[in-house]
Order: structure tokens, then C-alpha cells, then sequence
């Protein structure tokens, strides 16, 4: 996103377009230095878009292309001016670099624009938990906290059989796993019932 900024401030127009920029800039560096280097915020910026993630897409200055939009299944956004836009599989960074090159040579001088994740596709957790059902997907989200917000295990669950597979996952395998695991958008959560 920086490129795109400095490459904008070369061409700005006018004192209030360098203004806005440059408060721009020195907001989004305050932020990373704010926020660090934790496993989260690795995840979310490693963060590949998926099927029913919504996203916001900010155009400075531009109203009319600054919008919310639902990954659609069939991986595309439908965006203002371009039509379907297929963004699966690709990250916040390369979705901002992608909508910058499609709307830069035909509509836009050099458009200033950012591509915020406003929510991911849901995990569900099922089997021996007292609520089964989707819940929403949190960046660094551990399966201890998503047991804990589907009401706990029920009296029957084996909290040493865990198995997760993701929605996604093109051979569906389960994995044992345990309750430190790091949930993933699209997981699916099965806790076994204990024999005993």
C-alpha cells in the first residue's frame, strides 16, 4: 500500500489532495508500529480471501467506488466500474494491488484505495459442545475460546478427541488437534463423545 501512496503524492494535484495523503501515510505507519509483530496480525495480513468473506474497499475521494462487498461462491466481487473481480485466493495487500491496476488505466489518475477485511467466513463447532452451530471467525481466535463461546463441553465430551477439518480443504481430512489450536476461517470442529 505504501507504493501506492508515494506514487500519489508525486502526482498530486493540489495542496489538499498531499494534505490528505500525507495524514494517510502517518496514520498507516502509526498503526503497524502500534500493533507489533503478533501471530494474529501475521495471519491476517497471510490472510488468503475466500468464499462469503466481506470485504470494504476505500477509494479516497471517490464515493462512488467505496463500497462493502461479499466474496461471491463463485470467488468474485462484483465492483463498481469493473464488473466481476475474482479475489480468491488472494490476499488484502494483492486485492488492493489488483483493484488499483484494473482501475488506473481507464478510470482513474492514480486512485489511493485500501481493501479492509470487515469479516471471514464462519467456523462450526459440533459434536459434544453444549451449543452446536456457526460462529463468527476472530483473527487469532484458539479452539479453547470457541468451546467457550458454543457454552462448553457437554458431560459426555472426550477433551482429548478433537478433530477439525476446514471447508476448504481439498482432501477433507480430519486432524486431531487440541484445545490450543489456532482456528482458521471455514473450520469445522468435532469433539467425540467419551466411552466411558
Amino acid at each position: 500500500m505504501w507504493y501506492l501512496m508515494v506514487r500519489s503524492v508525486f502526482q498530486a494535484e493540489s495542496a489538499l489532495q498531499l494534505l490528505v495523503l500525507l495524514l494517510l501515510a502517518v496514520a498507516s505507519c502509526g498503526v503497524a508500529v502500534a500493533e507489533g509483530n503478533t501471530s494474529a496480525e501475521a495471519e491476517v495480513s497471510a490472510y488468503r480471501l475466500s468464499v462469503g468473506d466481506r470485504i470494504k474497499v476505500n477509494v479516497l475521494g471517490q464515493a462512488d467506488l467505496s463500497v462493502e462487498l461479499r466474496v461471491s461462491d463463485t470467488g468474485e466481487i462484483i465492483y463498481p466500474l469493473l464488473g466481476a473481480v475474482e479475489v480468491v485466493g488472494l490476499t488484502r495487500e494483492q486485492t488492493e494491488a489488483l483493484l488499483y491496476d484494473r482501475l488506473k488505466p481507464d478510470y482513474l489518475v492514480e486512485p489511493v484505495l485500501s481493501v479492509t477485511i470487515l469479516s471471514y467466513r464462519q467456523i462450526f463447532l459440533q459434536g459434544e459442545v453444549k451449543q452446536t452451530g456457526p460462529y463468527p471467525y476472530t483473527p487469532g481466535l484458539s479452539l479453547r475460546r470457541a468451546i467457550l463461546d458454543a457454552g462448553g463441553f457437554t458431560d459426555l465430551a472426550n477433551e482429548d478427541k478433537i478433530y477439525v477439518v476446514n471447508e476448504f480443504d481439498p482432501q477433507g481430512e480430519e486432524t486431531r488437534v487440541d484445545q490450543n489450536y489456532r482456528m482458521k476461517p471455514g473450520d469445522i470442529v468435532t469433539v467425540k463423545a467419551s466411552l466411558f
